[in-house]
């Protein structure tokens, strides 16, 4: 089941594994890169609380990436810590 369908012409098929307290979740995204993804998690959905203006679009990203237990943000269907890949399939 595909969860996000973002706006393209060539889209392709992302799994993204968000790491939880319990479990790790995968949620199905067709996009047209992962930096298109990077972007909609970023800007969309609003997974930092704190944006700085002066990072880059990807250095935000490495920010939800790292496996901190501090930084814990909620998407979909549930609290999370970091992100672990997108994987293209």
């Amino acid at each position: 089941m595909i969860d996000f369908i973002l706006p393209g012409t060539k889209l392709n098929l992302y799994n993204v594994l968000f790491v939880g307290y319990y479990n790790t979740d995968v949620y199905q995204i067709l996009s047209e890169s992962d930096d298109d993804i990077k972007k909609f998690l970023i800007n969309d959905c609003k997974l930092l609380q704190r944006n700085s203006s002066n990072k880059t679009i990807h250095e935000l990203f490495e920010d939800i990436k790292k496996k901190t237990n501090n930084l814990s943000f909620s998407f979909a269907r549930g609290r999370y810590f970091y992100i672990k890949s997108i994987i293209l399939v």
